[in-house]
């Protein structure tokens, strides 16, 4: 989950960075169980425009609230969760 400070990491939470770089991205509307058609379209992207993957992609979800507890009974409901995907992509160097 990105953050506007350093953190640290705890317990299983592991403090990291992103890489920075070219990327492409996508939004997922809905539940979870229908993620996999959102990493479709970033690998059909990736396809169609001849590119690579500089990198595992990484996800965003915009309907949990990192300044609060983690309570999935106060989260909306799955319909409602909005996640963006991000793919970082290979520089031509790279490929």
């Amino acid at each position: 989950m990105p953050v506007n400070e350093a953190a640290t990491g705890e317990g299983r939470v592991e403090a990291g960075a992103l890489p920075g770089g070219a990327a492409i991205a996508t939004w997922h509307l809905g539940a979870q169980d229908r993620l996999g058609e959102a990493y479709q379209r970033l690998n059909a992207w990736l396809e169609e425009h001849n590119s690579e993957a500089g990198g595992p992609p990484w996800e965003v979800y915009w309907w949990i609230d990192p300044s609060q507890e983690p309570d999935p009974s106060a989260w909306p409901a799955p319909a409602e969760w909005r996640t963006e995907l991000a793919q970082p992509i290979a520089s031509k160097e790279e490929t």
